[in-house]
């Protein structure tokens, strides 16, 4: 999740002083940067998830990571809708 702190970072500091065309575009490269990890993840858990030499905790910890990437998805909706919602 890393590739994402400093867009989060940023987002939860700076969001409100960008301009709006700015905040779209901050959204629409954190909800893309979000997309690849779940995809990332999604891939490497069902590659790995009957490979019986994969510790039990290392599959917890994708699995732990994509539920992650999934709520900071569905954040990033709810940001962007209320955006939109708010330039209406």
């Amino acid at each position: 999740l890393h590739l994402l702190d400093r867009h989060l970072i940023a987002l939860g500091y700076n969001f409100a002083s960008l301009s709006p065309e700015n905040q779209k575009i901050c959204l629409e490269q954190i909800e893309s940067n979000v997309q690849t990890l779940k995809t990332y993840l999604q891939e490497n858990i069902d590659q790995k998830e009957n490979m019986p030499d994969i510790p039990e905790t290392g599959m917890a910890v994708l699995q732990q990571q994509f539920i992650l990437a999934e709520a900071i998805d569905a954040w990033i909706a709810d940001l962007k809708n209320k955006f939109e919602t708010k330039q209406g």
